[in-house]
């Protein structure tokens, strides 16, 4: 019976943790530099990750955007730099959605930058105006290690927009804390049922 009650306490023990583990992954991954260059845009780049996004189907000269004409394909890039290196696993991006918007990862191995996704115009669920796209659900990528993206504009019909750009992932250089404890309360389960059988 003990055995049994202490199998019942780790059991709910587990679920907690697995909620706070989720819960720890539902804010986007921190940011410690964002940044725009080659070309002219309006509204200030820290919009980018300033956790505020269009409305679906809004305007993309709108004041939670970065927005820019482009005729010349002088697009401005933006770079995001996180406080860590990261296996980056997903993203939601929102922009205008009659436009091609490339986005591009730093491999510090090869010392280059590589495509990592692409958003076309033709994608989306919008008629006109601002798009939010869940990239993984929507689009999809090869998680990758790093911290440090780029994203511009490359196509489209001259008039771009970016309002949001959020990323998730797990750092690879130590391990989380959830999954410390979630380990570490699993150990003492361990400990505690040993003990108990042996009595």
């Amino acid at each position: 019976m003990r055995i049994i009650k202490v199998l019942k306490i780790a059991l709910a023990s587990f679920i907690v943790l697995v909620g706070l583990i989720s819960f720890a992954h539902a804010a986007p991954l921190p940011v410690s530099i964002v940044t725009g260059s080659a070309g002219s845009y309006n509204n200030s780049d820290g919009l980018l990750t300033d956790n505020t996004f269009a409305v679906e189907g809004s305007v993309w000269t709108g004041s939670t955007n970065v927005w820019w004409y482009d005729a010349n394909s002088n697009y401005p890039v933006f770079y995001i730099m996180y406080d860590d290196i990261y296996r980056l696993e997903d993203m939601i991006v929102s922009v205008d959605n009659n436009d091609n918007y490339n986005v591009d990862y730093f491999n510090y191995s090869a010392n280059s930058w590589f495509s990592l996704f692409s958003i076309l115009s033709e994608y989306g669920n919008v008629t006109w105006g601002m798009d939010t796209f869940v990239i993984q659900t929507e689009i999809g990528f090869t998680p990758v290690n790093t911290d440090f993206i780029r994203i511009y504009g490359n196509g489209g019909d001259g008039m771009y927009a970016i309002s949001e750009v959020w990323a998730w992932g797990s750092p690879i250089s130590t391990p989380e804390p959830a999954t410390m404890l979630l380990l570490g309360l699993g150990l003492l389960g361990l400990v505690g049922v040993r003990r108990k059988t042996q009595k």
